[in-house]
């Protein structure tokens, strides 16, 4: 008779998971912060070879009786920078307010909106002196006081006759028609105070 080898009482022998199983994710991790510390140590080493080298050129070519705190002194010391004057000439800058906007502001004026600006009428510009002196005088014939301010734009130097400032634009609204109805086309610009 044929004996039988296979052990059937037992249950098949299961696989232990092994201890060391770990997620590949944490030795990525681990291994990229040491090569992020090891490139930030080479960034601090190159960083104090260089502050190092300039002291030392800096050193050699003065003579041996110069101080060396003079000389750290003169390398602290930072270059200047280049000033910008714009910002301090665009905020006192003249603004060209247009037609539509002043219709606006004016009923914004009447709600009780104030805007914290002034604001001047230019009833002309003229190369010539004496073109601006005339229409000065034609405006004092109308009852408005005005004055002439040159401006050099380019290489020319422009006379401008200006009117004002005025603190409203319901009054700059009312110049402005009487300029109109006499032929002088006028613009209002608008000055902070």
């Amino acid at each position: 008779m044929a004996k039988d080898y296979k052990d059937r009482g037992r249950a098949p022998k299961k696989r232990r998971a092994s201890k060391n199983t770990e997620k590949p994710g944490r030795w990525i991790l681990i291994g990229s912060l040491i090569v992020v510390f090891v490139a930030f140590l080479v960034y601090l080493k190159s960083k104090t070879t260089t502050e190092t080298a300039v002291l030392v050129k800096s050193t050699e070519t003065t003579p041996a009786k110069v101080d060396v705190a003079a000389v750290k002194k003169e390398e602290k010391v930072a270059p200047e920078e280049p000033k910008f004057d714009y910002y301090t000439i665009l905020p006192n800058a003249e603004i060209v307010v247009p037609d539509h906007e002043i219709k606006s502001r004016v009923r914004e004026e009447l709600v009780g909106k104030v805007k914290l600006t002034q604001y001047t009428v230019q009833a002309g510009a003229f190369r010539d002196f004496k073109d601006a002196d005339h229409l000065k005088t034609k405006l004092l014939d109308m009852g408005i006081a005005s004055t002439i301010e040159k401006a050099k734009v380019g290489n020319v130097v422009w006379s401008r006759v200006k009117l004002g400032p005025y603190a409203q634009l319901n009054s700059v609204e009312q110049v402005k028609a009487r300029l109109r109805k006499s032929g002088i086309d006028a613009m209002i610009t608008e000055v902070p105070r």
